[in-house]
């Protein structure tokens, strides 16, 4: 986890960073948890 970056929001807040491979993992796992989120951002 790691802030998020201005280019994304300025507002406070976390994200999680991972390689674009693995974004339907990442995303599993959130879910998987109960975690709340807003969007997914691939760059």
């Amino acid at each position: 986890m790691i802030p998020v970056p201005r280019d994304l929001s300025s507002d406070c807040g976390y994200c999680v960073r991972t390689s674009p491979d693995d974004v339907e993992q990442a995303e599993k796992l959130l879910d998987e948890n109960d975690v709340e989120y807003d969007r997914v951002v691939v760059k």
